[in-house]
């Protein structure tokens, strides 16, 4: 069973920016209400999707580095990455139904 792996400086670039593997990064906050609604999506799709798609979060509490560099103002946002490069942008909170027609490309 996948899970939503949190990632830091420490290993972002390894994980994410430097795979040639599609990953999908939220970044949230721990006083982000939209974020834990939208948690369990992201668990749920991360179950059933992550030997295609890596799911990943970051905490742009811990980590404003890595959010800043992606222009990441508002929590919680979706960024989808391919080759290390950023493909697709969500924001807000999304259905199962909406995430799974947002990266039906991609699985």
């Amino acid at each position: 069973m996948a899970a939503i792996t949190q990632v830091g400086n420490s290993d972002f670039w390894t994980k994410v920016r430097d795979s040639d593997d599609v990953s999908l990064v939220e970044f949230w906050g721990p006083w982000c209400g939209l974020c834990r609604v939208y948690t369990p999506t992201l668990e749920q799709f991360a179950e059933d999707n992550g030997e295609k798609i890596g799911v990943f979060a970051v905490n742009v509490g811990n980590e404003p580095d890595i959010a800043s560099e992606y222009g990441v103002t508002s929590t919680p946002t979706t960024l989808v990455f391919h080759h290390g490069v950023v493909v697709k942008t969500l924001k807000g909170v999304k259905t199962r139904a909406e995430l799974d027609t947002e990266l039906a490309e991609f699985v």
